[in-house]
Formats: C-alpha cells, sequence, structure tokens
C-alpha cells in the first residue's frame, strides 16, 4: 500500500491521475489531501481553485470519482471510523484502489485543546536519528 499527502490547490488536482490509474488497476493507494479550513472563516484557500458560489466544493471533491472510497474528516472523532473503513477497502482485493480521506485544515492551532484525543498528540516527542546513525543517504 502507498500513501501520498498533499496541500489544497495544485497539490490536490496533481492527485486525479494517478488516483485514476490506482483505482483502475486496482492498487491500494491512501490519498491523504488537505482540504478547504473546517470553519471557512478564513475565506476561499491559496490559489482560488474552488467554486466561486459554491464554498463547499473543493478540489479535493475531484477525487470522488476516481476513489472507491472518500470521506472528508471535519471533526477530529471521524478520523477513527474513517480510517478503519479506509484500511478494509485497502486490504480487500476485489475493492483496493484509491482511498482518499480529505482533512479539513485546522483554523487555529488551539482548536486541538478542547479535544482530549488530539490534545495527547502535542505530548509527543520527535528524536533526531538514534546514535551511531546517519543521516546521510548512501
Amino acid at each position: 500500500t502507498f500513501a501520498c499527502t498533499s496541500s489544497i490547490g495544485p497539490g490536490t488536482a496533481n492527485l486525479y491521475t494517478g488516483a485514476s490509474g490506482a483505482t483502475i488497476n486496482r492498487v491500494p493507494v491512501l490519498l491523504l489531501p488537505s482540504d478547504h479550513y473546517a470553519t471557512r472563516r478564513q475565506g476561499v484557500v491559496l490559489q482560488q481553485l474552488e467554486h466561486p458560489i459554491s464554498p463547499d466544493i473543493s478540489v479535493a471533491d475531484g477525487l470522488r470519482n476516481v476513489s472507491t472510497y472518500f470521506d472528508r474528516i471535519t471533526r477530529p472523532e471521524q478520523i477513527i471510523s474513517s480510517l478503519l473503513e479506509a484500511m478494509r477497502v485497502l486490504t480487500s482485493p476485489s475493492e483496493t484502489g484509491a482511498v482518499t480521506v480529505s482533512i479539513c485544515q485546522a483554523d487555529r492551532p488551539a482548536s486541538t485543546a478542547s479535544t482530549p484525543a488530539l490534545a495527547s498528540c502535542s505530548a509527543l516527542t520527535v528524536h533526531g536519528p538514534m546514535q551511531g546513525t546517519s543521516n546521510r543517504m548512501s
């Protein structure tokens, strides 16, 4: 299984061809495109690729037609059930293909503090390479 992330706008538009090829050829690919802001208070996002009279349509909606499974995450509590279904489709030989879980952008960093599941993520520490290993690629 492959996984790919992208930014909203042209980054997500670039996923269309790969997603359609993966779905046609039954190659399991997890796509995690960024989507519009969850509250939409910021207005349109980045390169103005959103529909001008329908703010609930974004570039990520184009992936619906070429994905075997599509879900838009607008609330943190939706992540678990969506990823379980995504993994079920990715591991099914008869249903696999491009699986898209589009994740809305948070409008402020403090928004995770009100959600216990996400608040604990801020406690994670990322360490550098283990002692004796190198960062250089050979």
